[in-house]
């Protein structure tokens, strides 16, 4: 059908967009996030 993007391009734009909804909703609860609850005292010592 023309006019409609071949099966691999569409892949690649689902892709693109799952993974930007993602990363939007990652950095939505980052924000939110108790500061203190994501990086507690001492976090970086094992």
């Amino acid at each position: 059908m023309p006019g409609t993007p071949e099966p691999d391009r569409l892949r690649r734009r689902k892709l693109m967009g799952i993974l930007l909804v993602a990363a939007l909703i990652l950095l939505f609860s980052l924000v939110r996030a108790d500061w203190h609850a994501i990086f507690p005292p001492g976090w970086w010592r094992w």
